[in-house]
């Protein structure tokens, strides 16, 4: 804003400035944004939490995205991680994302894959969901070729215990899931 107001720029002579957002931001989630340029302050709830870390990104307003990210990352659970992996993904919210996989990643396939059907999932994360699955299997197969080994991590005994919880639902015929489908994650999403 100061560059916009303050700056050589024709919207610093103009007396108001019209923002043209189209249907992307909502008109409260704008104000509140607004009001945090000014203030330092925002009021951030369930209500408008994702509306505000859209509009701090479209903004460029790093403070206030991460503020808003935190708060979003407490929220997460089995419920909203993939709605909130996709919104994560379309903003840059690379702590948020990291979150909503870690939830992801301890969820039956089913339940993902009924996330999938249900918010019109975009198919380069379906493609990311599925190898996180195929990745927790070629985990523990290698735990099974080397029994030996203990689990050194809570991380991998949650794999682990996982995948042991899928093969059961499969084998009593209560889920059908497929693997095999590539995809690249960040090496930051399985820290």
């Amino acid at each position: 804003f100061k560059q916009m107001f303050g700056g050589p720029f024709v919207d610093a002579t103009r007396d108001a400035v019209h923002v043209d957002v189209g249907d992307a931001l909502d008109a409260r989630a704008m104000r509140a944004a607004l009001r945090f340029a000014y203030t330092n302050r925002v009021d951030v709830h369930g209500d408008n939490a994702l509306a505000l870390l859209y509009a701090a990104t479209f903004f460029m307003m790093g403070e206030l995205k991460a503020l808003v990210e935190s708060y979003i990352e407490a929220l997460v659970d089995a419920a909203s991680a993939v709605p909130l992996l996709v919104a994560a993904d379309s903003v840059h919210a690379h702590k948020l994302r990291r979150r909503c996989v870690d939830v992801v990643r301890r969820m039956p396939p089913r339940d993902v894959d009924a996330h999938i059907v249900e918010h019109d999932v975009p198919p380069h994360i379906v493609a990311q969901l599925r190898a996180l699955a195929e990745r927790l299997e070629a985990r523990v197969a290698a735990l099974a070729v080397a029994p030996h080994v203990p689990p050194t991590t809570q991380s991998i005994k949650q794999d682990v215990a996982t995948v042991q919880r899928w093969r059961a639902e499969a084998e009593r015929g209560d889920v059908h899931y497929e693997l095999g489908v590539d995809a690249d994650f960040d090496a930051a999403d399985f820290d």
